[in-house]
């Protein structure tokens, strides 16, 4: 029995001491450091792309109350004329700015950008007779307007110039520019129309 204790320990031994299988990774490829640097490029570079288009994008969202403000202080200004004319408030020759081109047009709107006033007595906008400055109300957290939260702004940070000029006897151009400061940037919006002697 001893004899074949020893046979079964010398066969265990045998089988330990097998021969490992060599694996061969002819097929299996690693990423090599260029290839790694140069994916890692491509994905900082769109990243970098999303970033920015991202904040441009929140930009836009956060200056469209001022953007929406200055288009409807550009065509009140615009309306306000053309009022004056056809419930013949004013005349034709004072349909013009003080100043104007001549230096001497002799008309009743002020020259140059002017603070956002409420109309004056007259009921037109930047005239010598304006009044305080402008507020609007907008809408406060809950983004609806007339509850509690609504928030009361003046218009500070605007400035609107109303530029009338000849283009013929009975034909001038009205150009209303709004400029007002959206973050480090000065926005502005210009609108121009056409108006006529007659009504």
């Amino acid at each position: 029995m001893a004899t074949a204790l020893n046979v079964v320990t010398r066969v265990r031994s045998v089988r330990l001491q097998a021969d490992p299988i060599p694996i061969t990774m002819h097929n299996e490829r690693g990423f090599s450091l260029v290839e790694t640097v140069i994916a890692l490029g491509v994905l900082t570079v769109g990243l970098l792309t999303a970033t920015a288009v991202l904040s441009s994008g929140l930009l836009m969202v956060s200056t469209a109350p001022d953007d929406l403000t200055a288009t409807q202080k550009a065509v009140e200004a615009v309306e306000s004329v053309v009022s004056a004319r056809d419930t013949r408030t004013l005349t034709w020759a004072q349909m013009q700015n003080v100043a104007g081109a001549s230096g001497e047009d002799g008309g009743v709107f002020i020259d140059g950008p002017q603070q956002i006033r409420l109309a004056g007595p007259d009921g037109i906008v930047d005239t010598a007779d304006d009044t305080g400055i402008e507020t609007i109300t907008l809408p406060g957290r809950d983004e609806a307007m007339g509850t509690i939260d609504d928030e009361t702004v003046r218009l500070d940070a605007f400035r609107r110039e109303i530029a009338i000029r000849d283009v013929s006897a009975n034909l001038r151009s009205v150009t209303v520019t709004v400029t007002y400061r959206a973050g480090r940037a000065i926005r502005t919006y210009t609108l121009t129309t056409f108006i006529s002697n007659y009504s």
